[in-house]
């Protein structure tokens, strides 16, 4: 009677053993699988964000350059500008009213420069535009005109006639005499290409930039990158020195996917490790309390 009566108490005994060795492991394993999953979920988050600001650290790294290059073509322009005002033929014939004289001279000026596509030595307040036909003199261009006469500084540098066949950069300076008196305006078309040219053949894997110019209360795109989409209003914008331009430009995502998921993938595949441990020990326990 005695064995009879012992032999369900350790089959008891064992049972509550294995129960209290599962009470135990389980909600470790939870735990760690719960850890694991928070601590993926923060890396992936943390991964995504550091990527994003490095992104836009480079996407104004890259427009910061593309701006310095566009204001040191049109600072280049500029300078070629001021130098036809301070021609002191020019001056002279300008004071003299001879015309004809004045276009022979600037037609000798244009054959000196490959991006220049028509030099205009014109007389104070003029006021009528023209058909040329390699660059019309439009009524942006006498606007420009007339605003040199009016400052020293040069204005700022704008693309007329844009997506034309007469697209071109245009810039203006006052012709003075000797004792500042304003005689004429000497207008210049350079060939925008040199410009576009950065703008238009960026690799997409470089950068997403676009060319705006202000007209009246809006911004006209002028050129955009190939990889560049349409503009918002979170784009970045960098002002261009001595010209009426603006440079957008958006990030361009530096990391794949893969990149961006593997810290986490990497700390769920440790989790996952540790779980399968944490089951098998638990196993082992179990068969270890039954024997």
């Amino acid at each position: 009677m005695e064995s009879y009566s012992n032999e369900p108490i350790s089959k008891k005994g064992s049972a509550k053993k294995t129960t209290s060795i599962s009470a135990i492991f389980m909600p470790v394993l939870a735990m760690v699988v719960v850890i694991g999953l928070a601590v993926a979920a923060f890396a992936f988050i943390g991964q995504q964000q550091n990527n994003t600001t490095a992104d836009e650290k480079y996407a104004r790294h890259i427009a910061g350059l593309v701006a310095e290059n566009l204001s040191s073509q049109a600072k280049g322009y500029a300078r070629y500008v001021k130098s036809l005002s301070l021609d002191e033929t020019a001056a002279q014939l300008l004071a003299d009213q001879d015309f004809t004289a004045l276009e022979t001279l600037a037609s000798a000026y244009e054959k000196q420069s490959a991006e220049v596509l028509k030099i205009r030595y014109l007389p104070r307040e003029h006021n009528e535009t023209d058909s040329d036909p390699v660059v019309p003199l439009s009524f942006a261009s006498l606007d420009l005109a007339n605003r040199a006469t009016k400052t020293i500084k040069l204005p700022a540098a704008e693309i007329h006639a844009p997506n034309s066949p007469a697209q071109h950069v245009a810039l203006a300076a006052a012709v003075r005499n000797t004792s500042g008196m304003v005689l004429g305006v000497v207008h210049v078309a350079v060939s925008p290409q040199t410009v576009l040219d950065v703008i238009q053949k960026m690799p997409a894997d470089v950068g997403r930039v676009a060319l705006f110019q202000r007209s009246g209360r809006d911004d006209v795109e002028m050129a955009r990158s190939p990889a560049y989409q349409q503009a918002g209003s979170d784009d970045g914008n960098i002002k261009i020195d001595t010209t009426a331009w603006t440079l957008k430009y958006q990030p361009v995502s530096s990391a794949s996917f893969v990149a961006n998921i593997l810290p986490a993938a990497v700390i769920l595949l440790g989790t996952l490790l540790v779980s399968v441990m944490v089951f098998i020990k638990q196993t082992r326990l179990r068969k270890a309390l039954r024997l």
